[in-house]
């Protein structure tokens, strides 16, 4: 993609130094990935890491147990 501007240019690339005279090309392989903010790895805290509490089994509400 070219710039339409016709203004000079702040510097000179490649022997040109007015903007419509540029090129500008997007290469993704130059961009650099953003880094993980959880440092890396999935994210959550892995089930061997947690402390497994196991509660007493709930009974039924009043009217609907055992007839």
């Amino acid at each position: 993609m070219a710039s339409t501007v016709e203004s000079n240019a702040i510097m000179i690339y490649n022997d040109r130094s007015k903007y419509n005279e540029w090129e500008f090309v997007y290469d993704p392989t130059k961009e650099k990935p953003l880094p993980n903010p959880n440092g890396g790895g999935a994210i959550g805290t892995p089930a061997s890491q947690m402390d497994l509490v196991l509660s007493p089994p709930v009974p039924p509400p009043a009217g609907l147990g055992r007839r």
